[in-house]
């Protein structure tokens, strides 16, 4: 029993120090570190995974304790990154529940930054296209594209309002 305790503080021990080599490079969510942190130990133990799973355990919730890991921080970093990549709210939001966030942490981030988006939005439009569209169906390209980037259909026909309007001061 006493080696099986041994044999369990080491995997533990590994754990955290693979999680911490991990979070030193970039923030990651609790579901992905966990996903990284699983495969590395059933790769590098045979160990039964009831041990890994209860290290992980273990180890989340120390990161967690520590200040060392957290969803919301990670959130915040990610969408901060993609909205100035030029991604709008649905396409992250869609991204955050891939990363394990909770969709209200994931509102809750985009929220803080829609103003940043709504900034974004005109520069990845100006980056694409740069100018107005001649007709309906280049206009159909330019709005399905921003769509893919995960604007909203509110803040594309704003984008193309304020664009007309900007087009007509300057005539």
């Amino acid at each position: 029993m006493n080696l099986q305790t041994s044999a369990s503080s080491e995997l533990v021990a590994y754990a955290y120090n693979s999680a911490l080599g991990l979070l030193a490079r970039r923030e990651h969510s609790v579901k992905e570190l966990r996903a990284k942190l699983k495969t590395k130990l059933t790769s590098k133990n045979s160990s039964d995974p009831t041990a890994v799973s209860l290290a992980l355990d273990s180890v989340e919730e120390k990161l967690v304790e520590d200040g060392y890991l957290s969803d919301e921080r990670f959130a915040e970093v990610y969408a901060r990154a993609r909205i100035r990549k030029g991604f709008g709210t649905e396409r992250l939001r869609m991204e955050l529940k891939e990363k394990g966030i909770e969709p209200g942490l994931a509102d809750d981030v985009l929220e803080r930054y829609t103003d940043a988006i709504s900034t974004e939005i005109l520069n990845t439009w100006r980056k694409k296209f740069g100018r107005l569209p001649a007709d309906f169906k280049e206009k159909g390209k330019q709005q399905q594209f921003l769509r893919y980037r995960g604007y909203r259909a509110e803040e594309i026909e704003c984008l193309f309002d304020s664009l007309v309007a900007q087009e007509h001061d300057d005539l």
